[in-house]
Order: structure tokens, then sequence, then C-alpha cells
């Protein structure tokens, strides 16, 4: 959540609008716990419907997605998805964690232990 410690979790309801704090998340968190540096670049922004697009830049590298179809399919799987085609040579995996309780929580954590979370998330993309 905003002006709280960064955690390699969040549990986020997805509202176009606020986009600005999930980018503050993702880039806090992967910056403080994996020192990974990722600039979020959102882009056509529209004051009512938020930004159209979302591009992931990564040294050197870039992923980018309409963020309109990310939130109508499963927009934290898709996020999850684009993210692990940057963080795969790291060894930092984003994980798309469905609690059971229709939240859905994006994780990043170490691949090594993936499996091991996987395992308290059946459900998980």
């Amino acid at each position: 959540m905003p002006g709280q410690p960064p955690t390699a979790a969040l549990r986020w309801d997805f509202d176009s609008r606020r986009v600005r704090e999930f980018v503050d998340w993702c880039t806090i968190a992967l910056r403080e716990r994996f020192g990974i540096n990722w600039q979020i670049v959102y882009e056509d922004e529209d004051v009512q419907l938020g930004p159209q697009s979302l591009r992931i830049l990564q040294d050197g590298l870039q992923e980018q997605c309409d963020w309109g179809y990310l939130n109508q399919n499963h927009w934290m799987g898709a996020f999850c998805t684009i993210a692990n085609r940057l963080l795969e040579p790291s060894g930092i995996t984003a994980l798309c964690l469905e609690t059971g309780w229709f939240d859905t929580v994006i994780v990043f954590c170490r691949k090594n232990y993936a499996e091991e979370l996987l395992n308290w998330f059946p459900e998980a993309e």
C-alpha cells in the first residue's frame, strides 16, 4: 500500500486510475528486495480511464502490453507472464497466486522458492 514499506507480494484491486500505485510498488519492491531496476511507463493516459498501455524497461530490454486488455483478461496473470520475460535472467519470478478467498496476489520471489510457494496455492497461474 502507498506509504508502507514494499513487500515482495501485493494484493491490489485493479483500478487503472490508480496505476501509479501499482507501478511504484513494482519498481520499489524489485529494487529494494532484489536489486532489479525497472522503469515502467504508462502511455496514453486518460484522466477518466487511466493509461492505455504499459511498458516495462530493464537493462535495454522492454515489454509492452495493452493495459485495458490485461484488465479484462486476468490482468495479474498476464502481467506476470510479461514481467517474467524480463526477470528470467536474474533468477527472479513473478507469480500470480489465487488465495481461495476471491483474491489474487502478485509475488516476486527467487525462482528456487517458486515451487514451494506454488504448493500453497494450487490454483496459481
